[in-house]
């Protein structure tokens, strides 16, 4: 056999072996070095476009829909006309008591005789008087004829009162049958766009049955966050917006109103905000995802937020794992803020750190950092 077979083909299979438990105990790791920069304290929440106004306009009494005035689509003012009920038979009604109240008044208009009695009891009386005061008439006629006289006066009070009620009960009458009409026409309550039509022409609706979806101008968005991710969070904070219908593009706005209340059983609370972007663009029911940004902090050890476990770090330290407990503070969409436990320039590993352990051999690979 020859020298080189019989020395040299031990030493390859020892090499061999070396190679082999070397690609077994030593795994490679993505890794990305600790930074400076700055540190932001930023969440994320669900949004959604609102509409300042999205109501449904309701009919105001029973009819039937002779009229729809408007279509879906149609930008309409406030006071427009938006639907027309049948009125025909409340029109007979109307007519019905106007003629009452215009004979009721020409009633008022003739003399009392009430009156006019009145006036020859008066005259009598006086006559009565003087024949009582000569002697000539007994004291009993003349109280008599005052009896009589205060009974007819009670007798033209009422009938003044019964007049005067008439008329007031049919103009009453007249009132509620004008507005009885004039809610069957529906108007919009405010200016702008008809969503949607609910109920259309033959169709027979009640007072309070929904009739036409309208939204306003102008638009919000209402983000939700957790009540964790909701402290510090301030108005006129600038908020970054994504919607799924526009992935390409980002929207700006700001913190206007931050919700009264929360909601107990999600453990979430609202804030809203204006965007600046078109009534067209923004249209309601959108969703997507906000972000904004609470506080910012200068020249922060900073480190790809998928490093941070909790509070640990895994760090590749002269080629082998260490386990890291670390002080985190700002935490934001992609990096997470230091305070302790990592220097700037260590390379912390990004990803399967459930397959590691302390001390374990790694090589690193930094390509696609982040």
């Amino acid at each position: 056999m020859k020298p080189w077979i019989k020395y040299g083909l031990p030493a390859l299979v020892v090499l061999a072996a070396i190679f082999l438990l070397r690609r077994q105990f030593n795994v490679t790791v993505l890794v990305a070095p600790a930074t400076t920069g700055t540190a932001v304290n930023a969440v994320t929440g669900t949004a959604e476009v609102l509409a300042h106004i999205d109501i449904k306009v309701k009919a105001q009494s029973r009819g039937e829909i002779t009229r729809n005035v408007v279509k879906a689509g149609d930008a309409v003012e406030a006071g427009d006309v938006i639907a027309l009920q049948d009125s025909q038979q409340l029109d007979l009604q109307i007519e019905q008591v106007q003629i009452r109240l215009e004979a009721a008044r020409a009633r008022a208009k003739l003399e009392s005789t009430n009156k006019i009695d009145l006036e020859s009891l008066d005259e009598e009386l006086e006559g009565t008087r003087l024949a009582v005061e000569l002697k000539q008439a007994p004291q009993s006629k003349l109280s008599d004829l005052e009896r009589g006289r205060r009974k007819k006066e009670v007798f033209w009070e009422l009938e003044k009162i019964q007049e005067d009620e008439n008329l007031k009960l049919l103009q009453n009458q007249l009132d509620q049958l004008l507005l009885q009409k004039e809610q069957m026409t529906t108007l919009a309550p405010f200016a702008g766009t008809v969503a949607e039509i609910l109920a259309f022409r033959g169709d027979i609706v009640n007072g309070g049955q929904n009739m036409v979806r309208l939204i306003s101008h102008g638009r919000w968005v209402r983000m939700e966050l957790t009540e964790e991710d909701y402290f510090g969070v301030r108005s006129d904070q600038e908020v970054t917006l994504r919607l799924a219908s526009y992935p390409d593009r980002t929207f700006m706005g700001k913190v206007f109103r931050l919700e009264d209340v929360a909601n107990s059983g999600s453990k979430t609370r609202n804030l809203f905000v204006i965007v600046d972007a078109e009534d067209s663009v923004l249209v309601p029911g959108l969703t997507g995802e906000g972000y904004l940004v609470k506080a910012e902090r200068s020249n922060a050890v900073l480190i790809p937020r998928r490093a941070l476990i909790g509070n640990l770090v895994y760090v590749v330290a002269d080629g082998r794992v260490e386990v890291r407990r670390v002080k985190p503070g700002f935490l934001g969409l992609n990096q997470a803020e230091i305070l302790e436990g990592v220097e700037a320039g260590e390379l912390v590993i990004l990803e399967d750190q459930n397959l590691l352990k302390p001390g374990d051999r790694v090589e690193v690979d930094q390509r696609n950092q982040g």
